[in-house]
Formats: structure tokens, sequence, C-alpha cells
């Protein structure tokens, strides 16, 4: 075999300054040979301002060469900035826009360039700006709308001056009278009176006529006004706002103060005579707050004073984690204001815990109250007085459950009830449940099965065993109730289940479990040609789900005694070689079935690398197959030419070469990479190292650190993948390699091994009453790949709708105009994918 090469030939670029004068020493680099838009194999030009490339593929060449603080072609940007009566604006901030350099794209971008403040005369200047379009924008602190202009520096050495003038934003006075408040008593003297907003806060005085005044400084906008009086300690906040050239008058009234009362009641309306915390909040400025403990001399009232007018919220709570709030306005100066807060309603659950007689009571029994789910409380019953008794107090009112196990018998029982009203006592009593006994035969293929592995399931209750050499089974001491037995063979292997339902205390169920019907496999691996026998070969099975492995003998042959009945699929790997073989077989119930496995056949590559000029050139060949059993090789030709593959699987292949003149820039690539608990080191994980666009890959695994380091990786972008056999974990990442020799450290890579799933949906499952074009928001555990396999359905017809992933790629928003009073059904199905390639384990619906 020969490969040939396609032709290359040779590049010349020279570099010139703004003055067209060669420019040597400086770096050039190829464009187009690599992902890195600032190009490649750089060089350096010769005194001549000449670069050469050679071997650089048939054709169009370009190049680039980047000077970055240098005398360049530039210009100068000057400007005069007027206050609106025309006096130079001093202190103005002034921003420059204009060419600049990105180093990710290697090219000149429209960016903020310098930044200045005009001077005493309203000047700016801005010397070494890149031609082409320029604008500055020009901002002050008392004429706060922004102005600017735009122009062009068309050639080295151009100057664009601008004349601007700044917008005249400044307010009127801003003034006003502050009352006590009786809304009709001037303050007087002294009240201290703050305006908040744009500009640094700006405090004044009122007159002895309670007047205050500030000057006209203030930009056009909303600012807070707030009053204090350190005579009185009243207290004021309003908002305003200030239009240009606009008086204003506003007065304020000083905030008026009273007392609140605050009667905190049980469920059923009582005062509240335990130790509760009282705790009064104001709604609006000053936003005070305050606190008071409730004592059994109080009588479930606490007294606040001195608080200002205004809304209110009141809030209390127990030791007993009962609590309640309530929400008032006080109505100005002196007023009086009686709140009631309402304590959560709660009640007593007690009982007893009773044998299954239903009369014996169990001492020393353990209880737990569990409310939503949740345990919040334990009690052990009583051994002396009255036996077998129990009590919670303080249950909040709603459904309530009991669960309760004596510790001689390990019985266990269960009540449920619920507190409806303040105080009231629910009496619920827990009767054990009986033990029996869970006994049975485990056949396979209807033969009695010794040694099979029996798993019963009762409730909270799991026991195993084995069966004895008949095939029998026998647990005692299972509660009563629904009894799941599952028996099968090492591993679950064969796995069956049957189940029924244990009645009254010592009584036996008997459950006879069959084992998933078996056959045997019996087959022969012949060798390439269809009639020697094999050698030594590695047989696998895979049958629902089940793996089988064994070896041949020398004779080709091999056997699976007892494999699951169904289609199951066959291969064969010869042990010392790479051959192999697949194959399938039915295998019936308690029957033989013949298969013979003939292996895909090994052969030999051997050929020459040759140049586009028919010369022998070393280089890299690619060898594909792509037969019934895909692979791929990588072999380096000699000086001469001549390379060679001593083995590989029988079958069409192709075989590429790729050959370099010179060095390559490359670099180095690192990282460590640890499981999803971002701490345990993911030793052994593959990581592949895709070079964009398309320019081949790098695989390696990490070390026993966690830690992967990859060499002689070309310069430009690359997609790091990394998945670990151990925990299925994945990850992603991107980067850039930017200079030759340069060692890349990614860092921390961090597995991530949950599975896709939605999380939420939007409206939620059962949701009535949405309106015909509510957008339909799903959030998903990973980051997806597209919006595929989602869909809207109005029974079985899909409905149009238009999906948007969102930035993070979690949520999918649908929207469209839904069918008016019609279920609809959202659909997700296993075909959606996340940017790890992975589905849901199965199809998710919301109606």
């Amino acid at each position: 075999m020969v490969v040939v090469l396609s032709g290359i030939g040779t590049a010349e670029f020279t570099v010139f300054d703004a003055t067209h004068t060669p420019i040597s020493n400086q770096e050039v680099a190829l464009l187009g040979e690599c992902g890195n838009p600032c190009g490649c194999a750089s060089q350096k030009t010769d005194t001549n301002g000449k670069v050469r490339f050679e071997g650089v593929p048939l054709g169009t060449a370009a190049a680039r060469a980047t000077r970055v603080g240098f005398n360049s072609i530039d210009g100068t940007v000057t400007g005069t900035v007027l206050n609106p009566d025309n006096t130079p604006a001093l202190g103005a901030d002034v921003k420059l826009t204009a060419k600049v350099f990105d180093e990710d794209s290697c090219g000149l971008l429209d960016g903020i360039a310098q930044r200045a403040r005009t001077d005493s005369a309203g000047k700016f200047r801005f010397t070494g700006v890149n031609v082409g379009n320029v604008s500055v924008n020009v901002s002050h602190p008392f004429f706060t709308t922004n102005v600017g202009a735009h122009g062009t520096l068309s050639k080295n050495g151009d100057n664009v001056d601008f004349s601007l003038k700044l917008v005249n934003t400044i307010s009127g006075v801003l003034s006003g009278i502050v009352y006590l408040p009786d809304g009709v008593t001037p303050a007087g003297a002294g009240v201290e009176v703050t305006a908040a907003g744009p500009l640094p806060d700006v405090t004044v005085s009122t007159d002895a006529n309670g007047h205050y005044a500030f000057a006209k400084i203030f930009p056009e906008g909303t600012y807070n006004v707030t009053a204090r009086d350190g005579a009185t300690g009243g207290l004021r906040r309003d908002q305003v706002y200030l239009r240009a050239s606009q008086d204003l008058i506003h007065n304020l009234r000083l905030k008026g103060r009273g007392t609140v009362n605050v009667n905190v009641v049980n469920g059923a309306g009582q005062p509240v005579t335990t130790s509760a915390f009282v705790r009064l909040e104001e709604s609006e400025y000053p936003n005070r707050t305050y606190e008071a403990a409730l004592e059994a001399a109080n009588n479930g009232v606490a007294t606040f004073t001195n608080v200002f007018e205004g809304p209110l919220t009141a809030t209390a709570s127990d030791a007993f984690a009962r609590g309640g709030r309530a929400s008032s306005v006080l109505s100005g100066p002196g007023a009086t204001l009686g709140m009631t807060v309402a304590m959560t309603t709660t009640g007593t659950v007690k009982g007893h815990f009773f044998q299954t007689d239903g009369v014996t009571p169990i001492p020393f029994g353990a209880v737990r109250l569990v409310i939503n789910g949740t345990t919040t409380g334990q009690a052990t019953t009583n051994a002396t007085d009255d036996v077998g008794a129990f009590s919670f107090s303080y249950v909040p009112a709603g459904p309530v459950r009991l669960e309760a196990q004596d510790p001689q018998t390990a019985r266990s029982g269960i009540a449920a009830g619920s507190v409806t009203t303040e105080g009231e006592t629910v009496t619920l009593d827990i009767k054990a449940q009986g033990l029996g006994t869970v006994q049975g035969l485990v056949t396979s293929n209807g033969a009695a099965q010794p040694g099979a592995q029996v798993m019963i399931d009762a409730g909270q209750i799991h026991a195993s065993t084995i069966t004895d050499s008949t095939g029998q089974y026998s647990i005692g001491g299972v509660p009563e109730g629904r009894v799941v037995a599952t028996a099968s063979l090492s591993g679950n292997f064969l796995t069956g289940t049957n189940s029924g339902v244990l009645a009254g205390e010592a009584s036996t169920l008997t459950l006879d479990v069959a084992l998933r019907d078996s056959g045997k496999i019996s087959g022969k691996v012949l060798s390439a040609n269809g009639v020697t026998s094999a050698p030594l070969s590695y047989i696998t099975a895979l049958a629902s789900g089940s793996t089988l492995s064994t070896t041949s003998d020398t004779q080709g042959n091999f056997t699976f005694d007892r494999v699951p009945i169904g289609s199951v699929s066959l291969s064969a790997s010869v042990l010392a070689g790479i051959d192999k073989s697949v194959g399938s077989t039915e295998v019936l119930a308690n029957a033989t079935s013949n298969v013979t496995l003939t292996l895909n056949g090994v052969g030999s590559i051997t050929g020459r690398a040759l140049d586009s000029g028919g010369l022998p050139i070393a280089g890299d060949i690619s060898v594909t197959g792509s037969g019934a059993f895909p692979y791929s090789f990588t072999v380096q030709s000699q000086s001469d030419g001549n390379f060679a593959l001593p083995q590989v699987l029988a079958g069409p292949f192709t075989a590429t070469l790729r050959a370099k003149s010179g060095e390559l820039p490359s670099g180095s690539v690192t990282a460590l990479v640890v499981r999803s608990d971002g701490a345990t080191p993911a030793v052994g994980a593959n990581v592949t190292l895709q070079l964009d666009p398309n320019r081949g890959t790098v695989a390696l695994q990490t070390g026993t650190d966690g830690r992967f380091t990859a060499r002689g990786v070309p310069l430009g972008g690359f997609t790091v993948r990394v998945s670990d056999p151990i925990t299925n974990g994945l990850a992603l990442t991107q980067s850039t390699l930017v200079n030759n020799s340069d060692t890349l450290d990614l860092h921390t890579i961090v597995l991530d091994d949950k599975p896709l799933m939605v999380v939420s949906v939007a409206p939620p499952d059962g949701t009535t009453g949405v309106a015909i074009n509510a957008p339909i928001v799903l959030t998903f555990s990973n980051s997806l790949q597209s919006a595929a396999g989602i869909s809207v359905l109005d029974g079985t017809n899909t409905i149009g709708a238009s999906a948007t992933l969102s930035a993070d790629g979690k949520s999918v928003t649908l929207n469209g105009t839904w069918p008016d009073s019609k279920q609809l059904t959202v659909l997700v199905s296993t075909a959606t994918s996340d940017i790890f390639g992975r589905h849901p384990l199965a199809s998710f619906s919301s109606r």
C-alpha cells in the first residue's frame, strides 16, 4: 500500500510600519493552521522586514503581525466641555471609545480606550488613539444627563476636536416647614433636614418658624428627605422627585408616638399565661423593633409605649414552638392601639400501647409522634402505675401518626388521628402487630432449588435466609400484613417473586417462589476458516441484563449450564490474540441451545508513506477498520517511508498520513480530576482532548493521584472530555493553548454523576386556569444540549410550541397558544439529552 501526500509550498510576507518602513524582529504568525485566532508557527522578520513560512498547504495563505505598546498608526482626540451657562466645566468625566486590542480575537475592537477629567478650562486630551471611529461620552456630578459626540481618525497623526455642552438638570429650591405631630404647630429652630440622592447627603436646619430650604445644587432625580428633631426625638422621612429648574415646597409632619397593647391568646381565644416572647416591628421609617416577655402576671398582654405611628407587625412565640402574627396601624400621636395575636392551635395526644390481644399493656415501649413525615416527639410507655401509657403535650393541630415498638419482642404498631381544636385531648391506643411465619418452596424449571437466597419484606422488616437441601425456607417473627418474598441465585441471578398477606398472631403464610426459567447453551468456537477449532477464547453471554462468562477448551467447546430464557447475545475473544466473534441464540426453558461462533480472522498491513513529490517521508499513519469490529491504530513510518501493522482484524480499512516539516508549536495541559464529592481523586478516568476545529484528539488517563498531563498538544482551542468508568461521572471544559512550550493548568475538574431529570415545572402539575399564552418553564438537574425530546400534547396530538434554552442550559421555556379548556400534558421523553449525552432514565409528564 502507498499513501501519497498533497502538495505544499512556501509563503513570504513583509511587515511595514506607519511610514511604510520595513520592521525587523517583528513576530508574525501564520493563520489557518490551528484554531488559535492569533495564528501559530510564529517567526520573526529579518532585517528587511521579511518572514518566510515553508511547508504551507496549497491555497491562500494568511498571516498576522501584532505589535502592542509601540508608536504605530494613531492620533489624538481633544475637546472642550462647557457648563449650561457656557462657562468651562471643571471635573467632568470623559470616556473615550476607540479601537482597542482584544487578546481573544487578536484584533482591534470598539471599547473604552481611555478616561479623563476636564481641567479648569474644561479641556481634555487623549493621545495614542488607534485610527478609526472614535466617540466621547461626558457626565458631571451636577448635570446628570450624559452628552456625547463621535468622529473618525483617518490616518496616522490625525486629530479630532470635540466641543460639548452639558445639559442643565439642576432643580429649583427645595423648601418647606417642619411641623410637630399635630400637623399645625411649627417645630421651631434646630430640626435637621437631610436630602439624600444622586449627590452626597446634604443637611440643613430649620429656623425659628420651622422653615428649611436647600440651595439650588440638586440635579433632577429622586431624594429621601429626613427630618430629625433632637429636642423631642421626632422623626419623619418622605420621598420627593425634583424636576429641573422647578422649585418644590414640601412640608414635613414629625411622626407622633403612641401606645400599643398586644394581647396574645391561644387557639381557643384564651390569654396565654405561659412564658411567651412578643416582638413589635414598625413597617415604615424609622423601622424600630420593640420586644417584651409575657408572664402569667401579664394576663397575656404586652404593652409598648412611645411607638411611632404607622403600620406595625406583632409576632409571638413560646417554648412549645407555638407562634402567631398580626398587623395593624397606629393612627396618630397619642393614640392607643390594641392588637390580638392568636397562637397556633395545640392539643394533647395520649394513649396506651397494647399487645396483640388489645388488652395487655406493654411497658418500656418506644413511641414516636410523626407530623408531616417528621418525628416531632418521642416517649416511653409507663412501666408502673398506668402501665403502657404515654402522652404528648402541645401537639399542633392537624393529622398525627404514632409509631410504637416493643423492645422485648420487636413487635411494632401504628395509630393515626387528628388534633382539631385548642386544648383537645386525642386518645390513640396502639395495638402491636401480630407475628407469624413465612415459609415456602423455591423451584427452578419446576424442580426444588437448594441454596437459593430468599429475602422477605414486610413493612419495615427485612429478613433473609437460604433454602435447605429440599428447596424449602422458613422465616419466623414476620409482622402481619402484606409480605413479599424474593428468591434468587448468587448475584440476584434468575430472580423470582411472590407476595401474600400474613394475618393473625402466630399464623403461617406459605409463599412458593419460582425462579425465572432457564436453559443451557452448548457451543463451539471455530477459526476464521470455519473448520479448525479456535484457540482458547473468553466467552460472554448477555441475557436479560445478566452477564455470564466462561472459557472455551482446547477444542473450542464451551458450556453455560444455566441461562435465563429468551434472546441471548454471545461474544468470543481469543485469549492470546485480537481475533473475536459475536453471535446470538434463543434459550428455551429446560432445553439446550447449540451455537457455533466463527472468528472474524486476522491479517497484517504493510505500506510506504510518500510525500506529494513521490519521495519517502516519516509521518503518522492512522489506520481505521470499518468491518464487523471497528478499530483504530496509529503507527509511525520510518525515514524510508515504510510502516507495518503485524496484526489487525480482517475487513475493510482506511489509512491516512500526516507529516510535517519543522517543529510544530505545542504546549502541555494538566488538571486534577476529582469525583462528584469534590475531594476523591478520579483514578483511571478517561481523558480526551478534542482539538478545535476538527484537528484531531489526544487521549490519556488520570494517574493514581487523579491528575493527567498531556504533552505536545498543538496550540489553539480544545475541549476536554472526562469519563470515569467507576462512577460513570462525566465532565466537559474548554480552553486555549496560546504560547509555545506553555503549560496550561486547568486546576480541578469535578465530575458530574447526577442523572438527568426534571427538577420543577411551572405551572406545576395539576394547575388549572392557565392563560392560553402562558409560558411553560421546565427546570432540569443538568444543562441540556437542546430542547429536543420536549413537547406539549393535547391528548395524543402534539401542539406547536417554540422552545428557548436558558443561558446555563438548565431551563427550557415553551411558548405557544394553548387550546382553551383542555387538559394539556408536558412530556419530556428519554430522547432528551444533557451536554454529556446522558438521557433521563424514564419519560416525565406533567398535566
